[in-house]
């Protein structure tokens, strides 16, 4: 095998270790956004640990910290995906009238 074939396949390596890091990303930001959506439902916000939260979405403290800085950083992105989303819907009735 010559020298530039194992410099692309080395990079078609690295492309595909990219896509599979940012897929196992996304996967364990929805894990952790619907568990801590479902713990809310049983307790109040400030009661809420990480241990309990990163129990219950199944990952890692360290695939939290990963992801987010702190609990309040996850509501965050949770409150900001729940705007964009329901903003989207919007935008049919708006143009109606």
């Amino acid at each position: 095998m010559e020298h530039s074939d194992k410099i692309v396949q080395s990079k078609k390596k690295q492309e595909i270790l990219r896509l599979s890091n940012e897929e196992s990303n996304r996967v364990t930001k929805e894990c952790l956004q619907t568990a801590l959506i479902y713990l809310m439902d049983e307790k109040p916000f400030d009661r809420i640990t990480i241990t309990e939260l990163v129990k219950r979405a199944g990952v890692s403290r360290t695939a939290f910290y990963r992801n987010y800085i702190s609990k309040e950083a996850l509501l965050g992105e949770i409150c900001t995906k729940l705007h964009y989303h329901i903003l989207q819907e919007m935008r049919p009735i708006s143009r109606k009238n």
